[in-house]
């Protein structure tokens, strides 16, 4: 009985903790949509500053049409900037790079819709997006699901 039990509980406590090891929120997000976010200020812009703007960005992505729909609010910021859109990069030490759109506008509320191509939606996923407007900038992040 003792060499049964010494065989079979080590066995038993293996599939308990294959199966009980992730969690659904450790899993890979399998949803159709997911909500991204920034907060925006002078201490993300590269060089940093201390403009006391601040804003937002929200916004979510469709991984299957691969568009993104976003709004941005911000006040504070002085003189109003009068470019604005979103960014990635491909180098960490510069974090600087090409737009994936500019804004038609840069009044707040901003919003608008976008489509992704594969390599900036890698982009997107890897933590490397971002909004611009003047002096305040703010790093894309997936939102906590």
């Amino acid at each position: 009985m003792k060499r049964t039990f010494a065989f079979f509980f080590p066995a038993l406590l293996a599939v308990l903790l294959t199966f009980t090891a992730c969690e659904d929120k450790d899993a890979p997000d399998k949803r159709d949509t997911v909500d991204l976010t920034a907060t925006i200020n002078g201490a993300q812009q590269i060089p940093a500053n201390t403009s006391t703007g601040t804003g937002t960005f929200t916004g979510t992505y469709n991984k299957v049409t691969r568009q993104l729909q976003y709004q941005v609010n911000y006040s504070g910021v002085t003189p109003a900037p009068t470019t604005g859109g979103l960014y990635y990069f491909t180098d960490y030490n510069s974090q600087v790079g090409p737009a994936i759109t500019t804004f038609t506008t840069t009044t707040a509320p901003i919003s608008g819709t976008v489509q992704l191509n594969q390599a900036q939606e890698n982009m997107l996923f890897g933590g490397m997006t971002y909004v611009n407007l003047g002096p305040i900038r703010g790093n894309i992040r997936l939102k906590d699901f």
